[in-house]
């Protein structure tokens, strides 16, 4: 997306440029090359990150109830080329280990169910809740106390399919794990359909003010998020 936005403006420099508007141009190629300092140094993406991120950073340990529901929401898949197996993203993975470790927290205290919300957008022929609760139960959770939900595409149906599994039983405390730079938007969506779960964050997106390629992927990400976030309220209508 920053890539995309940056040649958009270039394109029009170079029109500017074409049409001998040169004051016009040179504020124009100043104001990119600002963009391309701010993102390559670090300093873009951290700002764009922390609004994100700094809300979930200190996460208490959830006091478990009698009967609990952890949200495991899908990272995508990936197909290896060498094995033709499909198996979990790298964000799927640091998603499935956190669902799993709350799991075998609560279920020494109390019941606990996993739901785990993910379709396959990507048109692998597998679905993300079933790759997943494969690997969940290899990390020892029952497989009864895993349900799947197979048929969300994004954020939004992941949040409108499962409020309709919740509405199915009671659950005294229910968690949502994802991406922290994912939660905020999660939240919101999940509170269209009247369900406020817990957050509890797998993994953080990290910038570095000497990785180049590094800092443009997390502003990008960074990005998307306040990009779905900000038309999130018309999908509800």
């Amino acid at each position: 997306m920053t890539v995309i936005i940056i040649f958009f403006l270039l394109l029009i420099g170079w029109s500017l440029a074409l049409l001998k508007y040169r004051i016009a141009c040179k504020c124009l190629f100043a104001f990119i090359t600002v963009i391309l300092l701010s993102i390559g140094s670090g300093l873009a993406p951290s700002l764009l990150l922390n609004n994100l991120q700094k809300p979930f950073k200190k996460i208490t340990i959830p006091l478990w109830q009698q009967n609990n529901a952890i949200i495991l929401l899908g990272g995508g898949l990936v197909k290896s080329p060498s094995a033709h197996e499909i198996r979990p993203s790298e964000r799927g993975y640091s998603r499935i280990f956190t669902a799993a470790q709350l799991y075998q927290a609560c279920i020494k205290k109390s019941n606990c169910t996993i739901i785990v919300s993910g379709g396959d957008p990507q048109h692998l022929g597998w679905t993300e809740a079933v790759v997943y609760k494969n690997a969940l139960v290899k990390l020892g959770v029952k497989d009864a106390d895993v349900i799947t939900e197979t048929h969300s595409r994004n954020t939004f149906q992941n949040a409108e399919m499962t409020s309709h599994l919740l509405q199915q039983k009671h659950y005294d405390l229910i968690l949502l794990t994802t991406s922290a730079i994912h939660l905020k938007r999660a939240l919101l969506l999940y509170s269209f359909f009247n369900i406020r779960p817990d957050p509890i964050p797998a993994d953080f997106t990290l910038f570095k003010p000497v990785s180049l390629t590094g800092n443009f992927i997390a502003c990008d990400l960074a990005l998307n998020e306040y990009l779905k976030a900000l038309v999130a309220p018309y999908f509800r209508k």
